[in-house]
């Protein structure tokens, strides 16, 4: 993060014990001027007579000139350049204000970045600190500046690597024309460069991004190819021109879980991939991971997925009720509402179910239902007579809290169920009695 001029100005400068009145001048903002200050003057003086003392030998004087200088408004083409030559200069006290003069100018220092830019290597390390607090304000005007700044994200130093990173990023499009040296990073072997590289390309946008990126989708690298895809992810329906590379990647077993985790956030510009995600959900799948994001993804396409909805009633049907098989047949359910309205018998069925299992002898059962009934929303209405029982006699608190999260989970279709949540405040569990609070405030505060 870009520290703001005067904090910047105020602690980085240095400025010396052997000069009280300078520090002090730094810190505080400038005063109005006073019936013998005019305008554009500092201490009586304007800034040609600061510029002229520059040219001191004296370090000393220089400093002052330096503080004054900061003071002055309107900055002139002038100011810039004699702060530029004394950040290039021999004194290094003298170095480092002028350079922290220079961060707290901001956008007013133009024409300054190629000096900044050439001591971000510096020996000294507080210029170098200097310089990369700088990058932020000081105006990138040419693609010179803006190579500058991408090839300060392979500086060994975090902050100065942030710093540049930011500084492009927050051209937005404006630094599309260095993309492609960007793009050259991505596969850099030090994960912090292309991360910066990563995150700045996220910035600049989908329009100079994705052409660059997307072939980095199917690199050799795992790591590459993950950094990449969130990247993509990140720009949503915009990402709509890598929906092709991510179909394809669906049929290599090292890459269909990115794939599918990518398609997942880009909404329904994901439809292409709608046939072979159907076919996924008859191919071998032991943990079920692929087959919950498949349904994620179809789900997000609402009714253009209706082929997919014989498969999904299919599965939601057929799976156990234990909790290795909970994510996926809460995607089952969520992606046949989303894809068939509320009302589908496949889910009422499933709701059925639930509730049936809420009067299991085993524990785990009753706990998995209570559970399962809670993503169902609204769609758990007919559990609603069987999770009142479980609320108030299930001999388990955690089934007992699970019920009342499940009754606020489904909102005002839940408020015949207030009395019974309204004795569970009494409950000697903790954990029942805050779900109940949670849930009586989400049935009476629904529309």
């Amino acid at each position: 993060m870009t520290l703001p001029g005067t904090l910047c100005l105020a602690l980085a400068l240095g400025v010396s014990a052997a000069a009280p009145a300078i520090e002090a001048q730094v810190i505080r903002p400038r005063p109005a001027p006073t019936r013998t200050e005019r305008p554009g003057e500092f201490r009586g003086k304007p800034a040609s007579d600061w510029l002229q003392a520059l040219q001191d030998p004296s370090p000393e004087v220089q400093l002052r000139a330096v503080v004054a200088l900061s003071q002055l408004r309107p900055v002139t083409p002038e100011t810039v350049a004699a702060l530029v030559q004394l950040v290039q200069g021999a004194n290094l006290q003298v170095r480092r204000r002028a350079l922290a003069v220079l961060g707290s100018l901001g956008r007013e220092a133009k024409g300054a970045l190629p000096a900044v830019l050439g001591v971000i290597q510096d020996d000294d390390a507080e210029v170098r600190r200097l310089a990369a607090s700088a990058l932020g304000g000081v105006p990138a005007e040419t693609r010179d500046d803006r190579l500058g700044l991408v090839a300060t994200l392979l500086h060994r130093d975090d902050y100065a690597r942030d710093q540049a990173a930011h500084a492009l990023g927050g051209l937005g499009v404006g630094a599309a024309d260095v993309a492609p040296e960007l793009g050259r990073l991505v596969e850099h072997p030090r994960d912090p460069v292309r991360q910066a590289a990563l995150r700045t390309l996220a910035r600049i946008g989908p329009e100079a991004a994705l052409p660059i990126l997307i072939p980095y989708l199917t690199h050799r690298d795992p790591a590459v190819r993950m950094w990449t895809a969130q990247t993509v992810a990140g720009f949503g329906a915009a990402a709509k021109p890598a929906v092709p590379t991510l179909i394809a990647m669906l049929g290599d077993h090292e890459s269909r879980h990115l794939a599918l985790s990518t398609l997942a956030r880009l909404g329904p510009v994901s439809q292409p991939a709608i046939p072979r995600l159907i076919a996924m959900l008859d191919e071998p799948d032991p943990s079920r991971e692929y087959r919950t994001l498949a349904a994620r993804v179809l789900g997000q396409n609402g009714p253009a997925a209706q082929a997919a909805l014989p498969k999904l009633r299919a599965e939601l049907a057929g799976e156990r009720l234990v909790e290795a098989t909970g994510r996926n047949r809460d995607a089952l359910a969520t992606a046949i509402r989303a894809i068939a309205g509320e009302g589908d018998p496949a889910v009422d069925a499933y709701a059925e179910r639930l509730a049936r299992a809420l009067s299991s002898w085993d524990p785990w059962t009753r706990a998995e239902a209570a559970r399962a009934l809670s993503p169902l929303g609204t769609a758990a209405g007919p559990a609603i007579p069987a999770l009142r029982r479980s609320l108030l006699t299930d001999d388990q608190p955690k089934i007992r809290a699970l019920a009342a999260d499940a009754l606020g989970a489904m909102g005002p279709r839940a408020r015949v169920a207030l009395p019974d949540l309204e004795k569970a405040l009494a409950d000697p569990e903790p954990a029942v009695r805050r779900q109940a609070t949670l849930a009586i405030k989400s049935i009476g505060s629904s529309p």
